[in-house]
């Protein structure tokens, strides 16, 4: 995996890691959003990519400045990582769907400390700045939620509108 730079305005800065390796089950785009020191992942992915993501992070950002994660959904592709994120930072908070909760236990981190999104939305500071959690209910899953970065101005919007497509067409 590798990570790339979407955004940056002096300490601001919006990093996606990807792959595209056609061996995935399903291909996720991990997003880490930088701001004055403090870190958020968005979608932090399945547990069977996690050692991949944390190579990418580290070579752009510090472990220690991640302070929070963001799961729009209750997916594995999205949510299964919590356990070894959590394995590594233990005080990070996990922004979740209250709807998805549970769910989202069972993947292993009985104990972390899960941030239920309010269905109507929320917001969260990173750095000093806010980011907003604008309810997608149903655009992917139900109690789906997507992120707007006002300063950025970008929509982080999950995995609408992706697609499982043959590898010849992803990978040709």
């Amino acid at each position: 995996m590798k990570a790339a730079p979407v955004f940056e305005a002096g300490s601001h800065r919006w990093w996606i890691i990807y792959d595209q390796d056609e061996h995935r089950v399903i291909d996720s785009n991990v997003y880490v959003i930088e701001s004055n020191g403090q870190s958020i992942i968005l979608d932090p992915g399945g547990f069977e990519i996690f050692p991949q993501v944390f190579a990418a992070m580290v070579e752009v950002i510090p472990p220690s400045s991640l302070k929070a994660a963001f799961v729009s959904h209750q997916d594995p592709d999205i949510a299964s990582s919590l356990p070894l994120w959590h394995a590594c930072n233990d005080k990070m908070e996990w922004h979740v769907p209250k709807l998805w909760e549970g769910f989202i236990r069972h993947y292993g981190a009985l104990d972390a400390p899960l941030q239920n999104i309010p269905d109507e939305g929320g917001d969260v500071m990173i750095g000093g700045r806010r980011l907003e959690f604008i309810p997608a209910h149903y655009l992917h899953s139900s109690a789906n939620f997507h992120v707007y970065d006002p300063e950025a101005k970008i929509l982080f919007s999950g995995d609408v509108g992706a697609a499982l497509l043959p590898p010849v067409m992803t990978h040709g």
